[in-house]
């Protein structure tokens, strides 16, 4: 082999070890994902999106639709954060 097959050679091989990196980080967000232990930087999503201060003295109900719908907006930010996260992986994978 000359001097330039051994520099494409490399470069393919620089490229795989890449892939294996990004492989290793997604597969261990999806590890996460599944043992529902997502990494740090979700949790700020429940500082970020803040508590409603105001609730209803008067109105057990209404306060308690009112965390449950402040529940379910952090959830769907974290379903939208881990959209992201997967999306980054496949688009560094190529």
């Amino acid at each position: 082999m000359n001097n330039q097959e051994n520099e494409y050679i490399n470069r393919l091989i620089t490229i795989r070890e890449k892939q294996t990196e990004i492989w290793k980080e997604q597969l261990m967000l999806e590890i996460r994902i599944h043992c529902k232990f997502l990494p740090q930087n979700f949790d700020h999503l429940e500082n970020f999106i803040s508590p409603i201060d105001y609730l209803p003295l008067n109105n057990n109900a209404k306060a308690i639709e009112i965390n449950n719908k402040h529940f379910r907006i952090i959830q769907e930010a974290k379903r939208q954060w881990l959209n992201y996260f997967l999306n980054i992986y496949e688009v560094k994978i190529q």
